[in-house]
């Protein structure tokens, strides 16, 4: 499970984003190699999930 305590707040602010312009159970996070990755869950479980092409960093 991925830590969250020490998030820089750019990844708090992101995520408070998503959740609020998105339906429940989308989730973001980061990937494989600075990638970031989108999930979808529904009643506790992962029903769809995929990387998509944008770094996962802070960017102006």
């Amino acid at each position: 499970m991925a830590k969250t305590g020490n998030q820089p707040s750019w990844v708090k602010e992101f995520r408070k984003s998503v959740k609020a312009s998105t339906p429940k159970g989308w989730l973001v996070m980061q990937g494989k190699k600075e990638s970031t990755r989108v999930q979808i869950r529904k009643d506790g479980k992962k029903i769809a999930a995929i990387t998509i092409p944008y770094a996962w960093k802070e960017s102006d």
